[in-house]
């Protein structure tokens, strides 16, 4: 139930604004001279720390975290991680305030919202051994890349409520908007596999497998989101103020829709002894999905575990040890702290 509080305030602050707005000469008549005319445009710039690392973005990255770690448990492999939690989101925002009265005002505003969690994760697998007809090497290395940018414009409207102390201005300040999401998430994996035999009986031989993937993935989903918090502004003149604030953030969105584009190329090479390299080829491969983003837990078979992952696919995913499928949610959420800058105009 608490997800509804920030709603609710918000909603009571707006339904605040509205009054003002339905009765102007009411309005009017609480405002000083100072004050009759005057409004502003508040200009901020500041960063949030993410609440839960993005949603279902942070359940993937802990995901394949476990599924590395899992595989660095095994004999013959080594690992190597280094994607971190997505921790602080920066934003701008540009407001434009009207005096509803000496201690309201209603706010018209816009923005940029900004999260990158990205990291690169590879394991390695490597066996040296003996038979009857000599020895061989065998080599397995993968690697793998992701960038995943989440993004947001907000169109917001905000209610203040001011608190005057000479040269400062204490306020708070709480509202809601629509925002218009975009996630952006590319994707690469290298794989090198390779075998090596020398033998007292047969004609030595090498074989090696050489594979990439690039992809793209681009969804967009737009949500209603709500925010709040306490600012203290200092006065430089009648026409400044520099201030400092303190804010939280809902903004979950539930639903993303978009499109995958991937491409794999695969080398293949054998080798002889006496006859050199005497087969290399090339396939190159397309792939493409254009649906839902869905987040899905995988029971990998040789763990005996579950892994998330978030994919679009065109369809539902399914198969056989696909569960807790349902829509991808990533957000915004998060508490943080910015600079305002204020500059004061009239406007009659």
């Amino acid at each position: 139930m608490t997800v509804h509080r920030p709603r609710l305030l918000s909603i009571a602050l707006l339904l605040s604004a509205g009054l003002a707005l339905a009765f102007p000469g009411a309005a009017a008549a609480q405002l000083s001279d100072q004050n009759r005319y005057r409004a502003s445009v508040r200009i901020s710039a500041g960063a949030g720390f993410a609440l839960n690392g993005g949603g279902d973005l942070e359940l993937e990255r802990l995901g394949i975290a476990n599924y590395f770690a899992d595989i660095a448990s095994l004999p013959g492999y080594t690992v190597s991680q280094n994607w971190k939690k997505m921790s602080l989101l920066p934003d701008v925002e540009i407001d434009f305030i009207f005096n509803l009265t000496d201690r309201f005002q209603l706010g018209l505003g816009t923005g940029y919202i900004r999260g990158n969690g990205k990291g690169d994760y590879s394991y390695e697998y490597k066996e040296d051994g003996t038979a009857s007809w000599g020895s061989f090497t065998y080599q397995d290395k993968v690697s793998y890349n992701r960038d995943y940018l989440l993004t947001a414009i907000p169109i917001r409207m905000t209610v203040f409520y001011s608190l005057p102390l000479g040269k400062l201005n204490l306020y708070a300040f709480g509202g809601g908007g629509f925002y218009l999401g975009n996630l952006k998430h590319t994707y690469s994996m290298d794989e090198t596999f390779f075998y090596e035999d020398f033998s007292s009986v047969y004609l030595d031989e090498k074989y090696e497998v050489k594979a990439a993937a690039d992809g793209t993935e681009t969804a967009k989903h737009n949500t209603l989101g709500f925010h709040g918090g306490l600012g203290l502004e200092m006065k430089l003149g009648r026409s400044i103020g520099l201030g400092l604030e303190v804010f939280g953030r809902y903004v979950d969105f539930g639903k993303w829709d978009g499109e995958l584009s991937e491409t794999d190329t695969t080398r293949t090479r054998a080798y002889l002894e006496g006859s050199g390299w005497y087969s290399d080829e090339t396939d190159t491969e397309t792939y493409s999905e254009s649906g839902a983003l869905w987040y899905y837990e995988y029971l990998d078979p040789d763990f005996g575990k579950k892994y998330a992952y978030m994919q679009t696919f065109t369809d539902e995913p399914s198969g056989e040890g696909v569960s807790g499928i349902r829509r991808a949610k990533l957000n915004l959420n998060a508490f943080g702290i910015r600079l305002t800058l204020k500059i004061y105009f009239n406007v009659n």
